[in-house]
């Protein structure tokens, strides 16, 4: 594998990465007053799997050789459950069409991906963290034995040279106005509710936290790679039944490939609708 460089990245820092299977890269030195993540977890996660080339020591590995995502690696630390996946989706792709449709085409999503129930838009705008536009979006999907609820928040910075970042954290009741929290939680618990009242077996468990980001990046061949990192801990005690099922690698691997292979078809989606023809 090629050395990938990834430079200007967030402001005056820089990134350069080393292959994605390890995600190493130079000294990330973000200084004060660029962007930071609401949660500082999310640049610890950012700083570690870009800087430290041991990050992934230990980590489960599988690979697909041939299929839309290539990569997967799971690892659990004292701080959660670090998740990457990579791919190009078998697909042509610009990593433009790519990074907009993960930061505001997300809601196309679930006409592809039927484990994922609601994937809809809460709301947009600047955020006076680092002033930078961002969409919050709720996310409630089955990943089996039990129903992820999460609001996330995604910011996109273009890095140049085609690359992308859009990082992506849970919203919390801080991130927003009360008015606007009131009107995010009515509306989640009104589709966990409406989940639920089908009668399902399965519980709804919402996140402890989660961090991450995706980084877009040109591929010679497909047009643009995707590589998605996230370190997240469910709440505990919700149900011993995703207690024990969180920690399943099987259930997290099933997760993140229907979740990227929900994204690849919102960008076909995307492309045939810049073309003219009917999604």
């Amino acid at each position: 594998m090629k050395r990938r460089h990834l430079l200007n990245a967030l402001g005056a820092s820089s990134l350069a990465i080393t292959g994605w299977e390890n995600l190493v890269s130079s000294a990330l030195a973000i200084p004060s007053g660029t962007f930071r993540y609401h949660d500082s977890r999310g640049d610890v996660l950012l700083s570690e799997s870009l800087d430290r080339s041991e990050f992934w020591k230990g980590s489960e590995l599988t690979q697909y050789p041939g299929y839309p995502y290539d990569q997967i690696r799971i690892k659990e630390d004292n701080r959660g459950i670090v998740t990457f996946i990579s791919g190009t989706g078998n697909a042509t792709f610009t990593p433009a069409l790519v990074a907009e449709g993960i930061f505001e085409h997300q809601n196309i999503i679930p006409q592809y991906m039927s484990r994922l129930k609601v994937g809809e838009y809460l709301g947009r705008g600047i955020d006076p963290h680092h002033g930078l536009e961002y969409t919050d979006m709720f996310f409630l999907a089955d990943i089996k034995i039990f129903y992820m609820s999460v609001p996330l928040r995604t910011v996109r910075f273009p890095l140049g040279d085609g690359r992308y970042l859009c990082s992506i954290e849970l919203v919390t009741e801080d991130m927003v106005s009360p008015e606007e929290w009131l009107q995010y939680t009515t509306f989640m618990r009104a589709a966990e509710s409406t989940l639920q009242g089908d009668w399902t077996i399965f519980p709804v468990v919402p996140m402890e936290y989660l961090v991450g980001y995706y980084l877009v990046e040109p591929d010679p061949v497909s047009g643009a790679r995707v590589n998605m990192t996230t370190r997240m801990k469910f709440k505990q005690d919700v149900s011993w039944v995703a207690d024990w099922g969180a920690q399943l690698s099987i259930v997290l691997r099933q997760g993140m490939i229907a979740g990227f292979m929900g994204s690849v078809e919102a960008c076909k989606h995307l492309q045939r609708a810049r073309s003219g023809q009917v999604p």
